[in-house]
């Protein structure tokens, strides 16, 4: 009798603890209020968030020298080329005096034409500022004075034209176009008054350039 009630017992302890989920699963469940979802609001936005994305203008690099304001505008700083420009017109500015310099001292009779550059412009200058009835040249002339000293400019042309990168033919061009310059001049402001001083100087002038568009190198044969 002992026997089959030990086998009972383990036989009913084995059963109870093969699936002891399914039991209490399936089991009546306690009795008691249903449960309530909690639910969580969200949070309000903030009052301000900071712009998404770069700024206007923004490369994603910072500027290399830190003394440069950044400007949203334009992107990365640019570096001022002011410094540069000054540099550029100082070189040309020695470039050309070293061309007048060395075109003057390699004159001689057989090549008069920076000789006779130099009179054109000394006499034209002469013409400007001489005084006539409590008037200089430059006075009677007002703006045509713009004009007379564009094309003694013109006169300089192929004494400087390695400066500016130029062959012999198009440099004696310029320099004829001077001399014409001069010549209609002459006619049409000192031929009316040909008996005063300044006609005098003017005339020596437009005949110098004349000369020096004649002798100037790179003149078509």
């Amino acid at each position: 009798m002992f026997a089959p009630t030990v086998r009972w017992c383990v036989h009913t302890f084995s059963m109870t603890n093969q699936n002891p989920a399914s039991s209490s699963s399936e089991g009546p469940q306690a009795a008691g209020p249903p449960s309530k979802t909690v639910e969580t609001s969200a949070p309000p936005p903030p009052l301000w968030a900071p712009p998404s994305g770069d700024p206007p203008g923004w490369s994603g690099q910072a500027p290399a020298d830190p003394s440069q304001a950044f400007n949203p505008e334009q992107g990365s700083p640019e570096p001022s080329t002011s410094g540069q420009r000054a540099n550029e017109a100082k070189d040309t500015a020695t470039a050309v005096f070293g061309e007048l310099k060395a075109a003057v001292s390699g004159a001689s009779k057989r090549e008069p034409y920076p000789f006779l550059v130099m009179a054109a412009a000394a006499a034209v200058i002469l013409w400007l500022v001489w005084p006539e009835d409590d008037k200089i040249g430059a006075q009677n002339l007002k703006l045509w004075t713009v004009f007379v000293l564009g094309c003694v400019g013109l006169l300089f042309v192929p004494m400087i034209r390695k400066v500016f990168r130029l062959d012999a033919q198009r440099a004696w061009q310029f320099c004829a176009g001077g001399a014409a310059g001069l010549a209609f001049s002459w006619v049409a402001f000192l031929l009316p008054s040909i008996s005063t001083n300044q006609s005098f100087f003017g005339t020596i002038g437009a005949g110098a350039a004349g000369l020096a568009a004649w002798t100037a190198p790179g003149k078509p044969e």
